[in-house]
């Protein structure tokens, strides 16, 4: 689920992490239940965002590998924090 209107609302850690390579500075908030959305401010999304979303979408982002390797951990380490967990999977 991910969706721009105005602001950028989206579930996907992929999508975020993309963003994330790129410069934008998204914040998470919580959702339904325990889900956790990471949104980007109107007044952050600019042309470029609309094209990295757009490109994601359509599955021609381009990454590098390792760089968005590591950005993805980052992600995740800052994810498990806002939810309250210790760095470990949920499940483990």
């Amino acid at each position: 689920m991910d969706h721009l209107d105005g602001k950028l609302i989206t579930d996907e850690m992929s999508l975020a992490t993309l963003l994330f390579l790129h410069g934008y500075d998204l914040r998470m908030e919580k959702a339904k239940g325990t889900r956790v959305v990471w949104v980007l401010d109107e007044e952050e999304v600019d042309e470029y965002a609309v094209e990295l979303v757009s490109d994601f979408r359509s599955g021609e982002a381009r990454v590098e590998p390792s760089r968005f390797a590591s950005e993805l951990g980052r992600v995740r380490k800052r994810l498990y924090s806002f939810i309250g967990h210790r760095g470990v999977p949920v499940g483990s």
